[in-house]
């Protein structure tokens, strides 16, 4: 809680020191699914990934705070994923000048009511179902402030009984 809470008000007061860098995004993507699916499949989760990339590009990033972007949303799936057989599908795509990650889960949604609030600080879904879970609710609000440093943006859907999908759009460079 105090590193989330650390990070995050460096992150607030815009003193957190960013190191971009041109990078392809077919081989960083790729690496960084590798790591998530060995990790997963660990804990008998099961992952896909698909490249549906024509070409590679490029993008600026952190590689450190993209990595926790995506880490933040497949943990959230990880943590709340309910009690079937958690599946985890990650697409990579791209729309005129932005990369998009399309992130989806088939645990048990979030209710709509509750959707327009996800990104906010410490908000829970259901605070009496995540209080055994050591969740800060800063997560999800983490992510989306990385994502908008990127000068990107992050979204999410979903149904009850049937998933999540966050989509992290960044843009590419020429």
């Amino acid at each position: 809680l105090i590193d989330d809470l650390f990070f995050f008000s460096k992150l607030d007061m815009q003193k957190l020191e960013f190191q971009f860098e041109a990078v392809s995004v077919r081989p960083f993507i790729h690496d960084l699914m590798e790591e998530f699916e060995l990790e997963l499949e660990e804990r008998n989760i099961q992952f896909e990934y698909h490249d549906n990339l024509s070409e590679d590009f490029y993008f600026n990033v952190d590689r450190k705070r993209l990595h926790q972007v995506f880490r933040n949303i497949i943990g959230n799936a990880e943590k709340y994923g309910g009690q079937q057989e958690l599946s985890i599908k990650v697409e990579l795509n791209r729309s005129d000048n932005f990369v998009i990650a399309t992130i989806k889960d088939n645990g048990p949604g979030i209710p709509e009511d509750k959707l327009p609030h996800i990104f906010e600080r410490f908000y829970r879904i259901d605070s009496e179902r995540t209080k055994d879970l050591m969740s800060t609710g800063l997560g999800l609000a983490i992510a989306k402030e990385l994502v908008e440093a990127h000068d990107g943006n992050i979204s999410v859907s979903s149904k009850i009984n049937e998933g999540s999908c966050f989509k992290v759009m960044l843009p590419t460079t020429a």
